[in-house]
């Protein structure tokens, strides 16, 4: 009996050690599951917080090109007023625009017209003096030359 006491000692220390080794094994696995579950929890609150980000990034991105978009837009506008402002100058220093105060439907030229006659004479004047202080007196003096080479 002694043998067979010894066998079932042997056999409960070896069921016990098994035990052991099983419950240290499950508790292995149990640790090696919650450090999954963690890391698959931070991978995906990861990703969510990437997403926020690529969709503020998104966000700020459509709100920069609609910024640039508008600057465009202001600044196409602005050169169209001056573009605009252009043509009407243009238009009154040509005098295009029709004179609706004209009853007699004549060719007469509007008043103020003559001021500008008078101004581009005194420009023109001013230009010719210019231009024979720049030439000097030798231009006069060739001018005087010829005329007097084809008279004689």
């Amino acid at each position: 009996m002694c043998c067979h006491h010894s066998d079932n000692q042997r056999q409960t220390r070896g069921t016990k050690q098994s035990d052991a080794a099983e419950a240290k094994r499950l508790e292995e696995e149990e640790a090696r599951r919650k450090a999954d579950e963690e890391r698959e929890q931070h991978e995906e609150e990861r990703r969510q917080e990437d997403a926020k980000l690529a969709e503020a990034r998104e966000r700020a991105e459509k709100m920069k090109k609609m910024a640039e978009e508008q600057m465009d837009i202001l600044r196409i506008e602005r050169e169209l007023q001056a573009k605009k402002q252009a043509y009407s100058d243009a238009q009154k220093a040509a005098r295009i625009v029709d004179d609706a105060g004209d009853d007699e439907g004549s060719d007469s030229v509007p008043e103020d017209h003559s001021v500008h006659y008078s101004f581009i004479y005194s420009l023109y004047s001013i230009l010719i003096t210019l231009h024979s202080s720049i030439r000097g007196p030798q231009s006069r003096r060739r001018h005087i030359r010829r005329e007097s080479l084809v008279k004689g």
